[in-house]
């Protein structure tokens, strides 16, 4: 899997954590959208589909840009990550 990497994504709206592998070629607006349908795949529990979410690398408490592509981010293996609306 060299074009993915397994992050843990808290959703703090729902108070769940999950741990999800994404593709590292895909622009960070791609995976959210992603990670907000599998998130409503897979629980009963939805979340709103929000233009507004930001991604927060965890440790470091920075927003990743939306338009870069996941490769370019300080994101790697293992990173944890909020999702917030």
């Amino acid at each position: 899997m060299k074009n993915k990497i397994l992050v843990n994504i808290s959703i703090p709206e729902i108070d769940k954590n999950y741990d999800m592998y994404l593709p590292l070629n895909k622009k960070v607006s791609t995976i959210i959208r992603l990670v907000e349908k599998t998130i409503n795949q897979m629980n009963d529990e939805k979340i709103s589909l929000s233009k507004n979410r930001l991604l927060i690398i965890y440790k470091l408490g920075i927003r990743v840009e939306e338009d870069l592509l996941l490769k370019d981010t300080p994101i790697k293996n293992g990173s944890k990550l909020l999702l917030l609306s």
